[in-house]
């Protein structure tokens, strides 16, 4: 048994004897919870050293406000040792009580030292990153303390001019972890200073283990490739320390998988988590490779070339080495970046690690088993409504981390839940920003199982819609946060070869255009009508279909829409579908569109104003535009005003708001036609 383990098994055996006696820990001076939480804290996979923690922690929530008993260095130790469970209520508890200790009207931060700050800082940072759990202001109170103390460092220079990597490396981690990218940007530039003192000199290779350097290399990942202005100002000298240091993160890998076992646990090769220092190295490195490159850093073309090529290279060299310990370790936490940097194109990423590694992914996930054919065989039958709980789909919303989100979860009909019988367990998720490669090609886990979101795209792309109110309270020139899209994703397992969901995406969206319609066809978002169930606006069973071409400028096309006041002017084109009134009938919510229904509910565009985009529908015409005119003038004479929103929309948009019937929906023109059938054989 190695000294690590025999460590670990002492700390494990410690650990039962405090949870033995939780709720009674008097017998503890306030030195010796400290030093508790210290040594549970290197061992946060055991579970009798979490439980231990949180017994602690319930010790100190009870005596919140009056902590005086703990020296500085024993808070910070607490506030360290909490942060490695932020999810455990009294673990977040204990953290808060002792947040509101710190500060100009508490504990002043001058008065401890700097890795105490440091620890301080990491606690912080990872109570703030678990800010879904608990109360809302626990997270504000956390990030409030951490602003707080990136103030001070900023004003005592003295810190980070002494510093080791160590300390400054932490402090960027925090900040960037915890968003207080304000302040991230205002100690950006002396702790590059630091650094580039520190990491020339004869002693960095030495005083630096490889944990040192996969930490390094994660602080500065943000100033490398954030392109927030408030950091992207320190890019060019980021850029060019990550590659003034890999020389020596290379030589501390290659060590460390040479050396013995005694080797790994303690000296210069050694790393409490050598899965995730490496880990954290290769997803610097296929940033670096990436943006090592003019404008960024200055340079021969050739040679800048060359030597992200020779990045590339010494990365896979790197990563072939690795890759056991890392896919032992870290499971599917380093897909992505394995990926990426297996792949010869960022959008293939996520495909071909499948290829290569389905087996693997599959043991670690299985993925779910559905019979297509069978459902369809039960839905063989005269159209009519679902029945039961057929197709019905709750579809929960997360953030890009896969943090379930306060959103309520849509509840709705879907094929695509149909024809999987629910097995595939589909979420939404909320992006940040314009969806770019880098975002899509990548997995994010949801309960503890990997999804991606780069197979639907489709209407919910599309932001929502600012209103005037909001666009006119953005100050000019500020920095304002795009709206949100969406984006729809499967269990990452869902999509290795042979797979049931491969099967019938292979029949269902054979194109690369399936990316855009299947959402809507799979998906499809309930209609905004009041008293209208999950079931009502849909039918299953047989129907008869007819493809027809799309037809010349001048040819009469089969079908004639009418109104109750004649036919209407619209001719359709490509991508316009239609079935027969009467089966659209069938439907509960178009059977109760009709007129004389007996508990009439409106149809679309009923009884209020409609907008309809002409150019979706016709050519360049001058007749189309004077007759969408007139429609404007007559009822713009009926309005006796217009809201701010109304004519901003009409003008902006270049639409006519006019009493129509929407081409988009003919069942429910045919309904409003006072149950008139377009009986009209292909």
């Amino acid at each position: 048994m190695s000294d690590k383990q025999k460590t670990r098994e002492a700390t494990v055996a410690i650990a039962s004897a405090v949870v033995a006696r939780a709720g009674n820990l008097d017998g503890f001076s306030d030195p010796e919870l400290a030093d508790l939480v210290n040594g549970f804290s290197r061992w946060p996979d055991q579970q009798k050293t979490r439980e231990a923690t949180v017994a602690i922690a319930g010790a100190v929530v009870a005596r919140a406000g009056n902590l005086d008993g703990f020296s500085d260095e024993e808070l910070a130790n607490l506030v360290n040792g909490f942060g490695k469970w932020p999810e455990e209520e009294k673990a977040r508890k204990a953290m808060v009580a002792i947040a509101r200790e710190l500060g100009s009207k508490g504990r002043r931060f001058s008065t401890f030292s700097t890795p105490a700050l440091v620890r301080i800082a990491n606690g912080l940072s990872r109570g703030i990153e678990g800010e879904t759990a608990g109360e809302v202001d626990e997270p504000a109170l956390l990030k409030d303390r951490l602003h707080k103390l990136a103030h001070y460092l900023q004003y005592a220079e003295d810190r980070l001019q002494q510093a080791d990597v160590h300390a400054v490396a932490s402090i960027f981690k925090a900040l960037g972890k915890a968003q207080l990218l304000d302040d991230f940007g205002a100690l950006a530039q002396p702790g590059l200073d630091r650094l580039e003192v520190l990491c020339p000199a004869p002693r960095f290779k030495l005083d630096n283990n490889l944990e040192a350097m996969g930490n390094l290399c994660a602080s500065l990942l943000p100033l490398a490739r954030s392109p927030k202005p408030v950091l992207r100002w320190y890019r060019k000298s980021a850029l060019n320390l990550l590659n003034a240091i890999q020389p020596v993160v290379e030589h501390k890998i290659e060590a460390h998988l040479k050396a013995g076992q005694a080797e790994r646990t303690s000296g210069a090769n050694a790393s409490r988590s050598p899965a995730l220092s490496i880990y954290q190295v290769l997803k610097t490195r296929a940033v670096l490779k990436t943006l090592y490159r003019r404008p960024y850093v200055d340079g021969d073309q050739l040679a800048l070339q060359a030597r992200r090529e020779e990045l590339h290279g010494k990365t896979r060299q790197i990563l072939d080495g690795a890759r056991p310990l890392i896919d032992a370790d870290l499971s599917y936490m380093a897909w992505n970046v394995i990926a990426e940097i297996e792949a010869k194109e960022p959008l293939e990423a996520l495909d071909t690690f499948m290829a290569q590694n389905a087996s693997i992914i599959q043991a670690q996930h299985e993925p779910a088993s559905f019979d297509v054919h069978r459902v369809l065989q039960a839905m063989d039958d005269e159209p009519r409504p679902p029945q039961g709980d057929a197709g019905l789909m709750r579809l929960p919303v997360v953030d890009m981390q896969g943090r379930p989100l306060a959103n309520e979860a849509e509840f709705r009909y879907s094929i695509f839940n149909r024809l999987t019988s629910g097995a595939v367990k589909v979420v939404a998720v909320q992006l940040k920003g314009t969806p770019t490669a880098a975002m899509l090609a990548r997995t994010f886990a949801v309960e503890g199982v990997p999804y991606r979101m780069d197979l639907f795209g489709g209407s919910k792309l599309k932001p929502p819609q600012q209103s005037l109110t909001k666009l006119a309270s953005q100050l000019p020139f500020a920095a304002e946060e795009a709206p949100s899209s969406k984006l729809l994703a499967i269990p990452y397992a869902e999509t290795a070869p042979g797979t049931a969901f491969e099967q019938l995406s292979r029949a269902w969206a054979p194109f690369k255009e399936a990316y855009y319609y299947t959402q809507r066809r799979g998906f499809a978002a309930p209609p905004g009508i009041p008293d209208v169930g999950p079931h009502d606006y849909a039918l299953e069973g047989c129907f008869k279909l007819s493809l027809l071409p799309d037809r010349p400028a001048g040819a009469v096309h089969p079908f004639r829409f009418e109104g109750r006041d004649g036919e209407i002017a619209l001719r359709p084109h490509d991508g316009c579908g239609f079935i027969r009134a009467s089966l659209a009938e069938r439907m509960p919510a178009i059977a109760r569109a009709r007129h004389d229904a007996p508990e009439r509910i409106p149809a679309y565009a009923d009884k209020r104003q409609s907008a309809v985009h002409g150019a979706q529908h016709y050519p360049r015409s001058v007749e189309v535009a004077q007759e969408t005119r007139e429609k404007a003038l007559a009822w713009l004479e009926t309005q006796q005003s217009l809201t701010a929103e109304e004519l901003f929309r009409t003008v902006t948009a270049g639409i006519s708001r006019v009493r129509a019937l929407s081409p988009c929906r003919p069942a429910t023109n045919a309904c409003r036609a006072g149950g008139q059938e377009q009986d009209l054989d292909p």
